[in-house]
């Protein structure tokens, strides 16, 4: 009989089982066919992840490094252990800036390979509401890690899920705009970002902040003969990361 992938949440059993777990850390407001033997795991886990959440109109999730380490960790730990459970540390262990945080893990056994296996947790993961509701989630970043141990034909494998703040596609640097003489008003030139934020402004005199001086023009006093003057834009918007630009210094002579 071929063995078969169930959703049991929290219980350990033979052939396949798994667990899912969610995590709010910051107060926010693929059809499955046999595994491909010449793509590797991990790898086509996800493929299938982000062509089913392509299929739901949602957009891909980033493979991001020290997620994949969680992921793999705790993978390793659950077949030393020959057990099923959650990290119950996952959220503090990826990388900093995390808006919020989930988790699936599963288990797989009498698949024939490495890749049969975890196609089979992949499957399972998809048929569970709680898992696919994971892989469906408002995340930007996954780790996937995979343990596999070929005496027992047993597999281990976990999803990390993780929503960064996105970095603007186009964020040039700005500009002092106008005609340096004194009492003229000179501007900050900030350029076209993608997606357009709103800005923030600070100026400065020989690299110091100037007090008060926080508008997008700035009037050329006396105290700033001789001196450079330079202005920062500090771009926001919700859900992408705050991101600052200096422009080039000017020489009020």
């Amino acid at each position: 009989m071929r063995p078969s992938a169930t959703a049991v949440p929290h219980t350990l059993a033979s052939k396949a089982v798994l667990a899912l777990i969610g995590v709010l850390v910051v107060a926010l407001g693929l059809t499955g066919g046999p595994a491909d033997a010449a793509v590797d795991p991990m790898t086509k886990v996800l493929q299938r992840t982000n062509t089913y959440r392509a299929d739901e109109g949602l957009k891909p999730l980033n493979l991001r490094t020290g997620i994949v380490d969680v992921s793999q960790g705790w993978s390793g730990h659950m077949k030393s252990t020959r057990t099923l459970a959650h990290n119950p540390n996952f959220s503090s262990q990826m990388p900093s800036g995390l808006y919020s945080a989930a988790e699936n893990v599963g288990y797989a056994c009498g698949y024939g390979t490495k890749a049969a296996n975890t196609n089979a947790i992949m499957s399972a993961w998809l048929k569970s509401a709680g898992h696919e509701a994971n892989i469906t989630g408002n995340y930007t970043d996954i780790g996937i890690g995979i343990a596999y141990d070929k005496s027992s034909d047993c597999a281990w494998a976990t999803q990390n899920f993780g929503k960064y703040p996105l970095s603007f596609n186009k964020a040039p640097r700005p500009e002092v705009n106008g005609t340096l003489k004194m009492g003229n008003y000179v501007a900050a030139k900030t350029g076209t970002w993608r997606p357009s934020p709103n800005f923030q402004y600070r100026w400065f005199r020989d690299g110091k902040r100037i007090d008060g001086a926080t508008g997008k023009t700035y009037k050329l006093r006396w105290a700033d003969k001789g001196h450079t003057i330079k202005v920062k834009v500090i771009a926001k918007k919700s859900g992408y990361k705050t991101t600052k630009r200096m422009s080039v210094g000017v020489k009020f002579s």
